[in-house]
């Protein structure tokens, strides 16, 4: 009797026993198989997203760099054409203007009106400062000297308009805008406290002079000369307050001949604060679509095979209700607008000292 019960449980237990290996054999096999799937789906996935995040970013900041520096060069048209007309009178003048003119020199020194100084102190844009590197007083200049002054005073209404603007949009901001003459002296907005004599000597005209700086040896300044046209300057440390910049120069004639190089100095800050700003909001967007690929590629390929993975996979999925994907989706096709909104909320008070730092 206990024989046969022993053969019958024997004879019972093989065929399960099989079964079971089979059944397991099979499991694993699928489950390994799906998961190899798996991998190479999300390789493929995470390789073409890559591919498209970068495309994105680049083609955003062309775009934006792009428009941002044809509105530059938009400005230097401007201001080159208010210069012409007014070297032919198209210009109309009010003579009873006056301007509070002083010469860099000066104010260092304190040798300028009192009201320069008040002026200055109230607004950036109330004292028209001037460098030249002799003779400062304006009253012992040249008549062709105070004559270029004085345009560059009246014209100025458009440089100052155009800095007031870019201070609050777009990638650039201008820095400084100015026009330097074969003598030595350069008229720009906005005005200042900068000290011109604390730089290093420049020895391109000789040794002669009172003042170390001079804007026409500068290599914008040669190079303009030289070359007709626009050009953007390699970016360069500032000889007056040594920040990194870059300027937009192009040459300007008077009669047939070269009168001066206008320019206009512009920061890097948005633009490099705007390259962290866009990598810093794809790695955002990239690690959640990751994180949802994971969970969606895993649901669909082992669903039927592993059902104690379902309460893993729902609570991965609904991690990301639509809220969040609304928010993915906007920072996927506006790009930009997290660049700017991120890079001018990031370090409000760096902008503010960058755009109060004016260079040459």
């Amino acid at each position: 009797m206990q024989a046969l019960i022993l053969k019958l449980i024997i004879l019972v237990s093989i065929p399960i026993i099989i079964g079971v290996g089979i059944v397991l054999t099979i499991f694993y096999k699928q489950l390994w198989l799906a998961l190899d799937e798996w991998e190479r789906d999300s390789s493929k996935w995470i390789y073409q997203t890559q591919q498209q995040i970068l495309y994105n970013s680049v083609l955003s900041q062309q775009l934006l760099e792009q428009y941002s520096f044809n509105q530059l060069q938009l400005h230097m048209v401007v201001m080159k054409s208010l210069l012409s007309k007014y070297q032919q009178s198209i210009i109309i003048q009010n003579p009873a203007a006056n301007f509070t003119v002083c010469s860099y020199r000066e104010l260092i020194f304190n040798q300028c009106a009192q009201n320069v100084y008040d002026q200055l102190n109230q607004n950036m844009f109330y004292a028209d400062m001037y460098f030249v590197r002799s003779n400062f007083s304006f009253n012992i200049l040249t008549p062709q000297q105070q004559y270029f002054i004085e345009m560059n005073n009246r014209v100025s209404f458009y440089a100052r308009a155009s800095f007031l603007a870019t201070q609050t949009e777009g990638l650039i901001q201008l820095i400084y805008l100015y026009n330097s003459d074969t003598t030595s002296i350069s008229y720009g907005v906005p005005s200042g406290f900068y000290n011109y004599t604390d730089s290093d000597y420049e020895t391109c005209m000789g040794n002669g002079y009172i003042e170390p700086y001079d804007p026409r040896c500068r290599p914008w300044y040669t190079y303009a000369q030289q070359n007709q046209g626009f050009f953007i300057y390699e970016p360069y440390i500032d000889a007056i307050i040594g920040n990194l910049l870059m300027t937009l120069s192009s040459q300007v004639d008077y009669k047939n001949e070269f009168y001066s190089v206008d320019s206009i100095d512009f920061g890097m800050y948005f633009i490099i604060l705007c390259q962290y700003s866009i990598r810093l909001c794809l790695g955002q967007i990239q690690n959640i679509l990751i994180q949802i690929n994971f969970a969606v590629i895993l649901w669909n390929q082992c669903n039927n095979a592993i059902t104690k993975k379902k309460t893993f996979l729902v609570k991965q999925i609904r991690q990301y209700n639509l809220s969040k994907v609304v928010i993915i989706l906007l920072m996927i096709n506006l790009t930009w607008i997290c660049c700017i909104k991120h890079g001018k909320d990031l370090d409000k008070n760096s902008q503010a000292q960058f755009s109060l730092s004016r260079a040459r």
